[in-house]
């Protein structure tokens, strides 16, 4: 994966990648990939409730989705049994991607 984003990031113009990186900036913050169905369930699950359309909240409900999940020890088997399904999902993804050429 990251050699795919390293070519990509070589088309780029300099100028274009340095803004992409800026933009993409929050202080305190790592970037994490999220597959874009669950970023369309996070929006829709955001605005029914009622966090309004600014998606920085979106920042802040995964943040506190992955500390819950780290904190509670009783959560720990079930998001290892769904850490399977998440595999199949993202190999068939990465293959789409080769196939299609990104």
């Amino acid at each position: 994966m990251r050699n795919l984003m390293s070519k990509q990031a070589d088309f780029m113009p300099s100028t274009d990648r340095q803004r992409s990186k800026e933009k993409d900036f929050h202080f305190g913050y790592s970037p994490v990939l999220l597959r874009t169905e669950l970023k369309d369930e996070l929006k829709r699950f955001r605005r029914e409730q009622g966090f309004g359309h600014e998606s920085h909240i979106e920042r802040c409900l995964l943040s506190a989705a992955v500390e819950m999940l780290l904190n509670e020890q009783s959560l720990h088997q079930r998001w290892v049994e769904m850490l399977a399904e998440a595999t199949r999902k993202d190999v068939f993804l990465v293959s789409q991607g080769r196939f299609r050429g990104t």
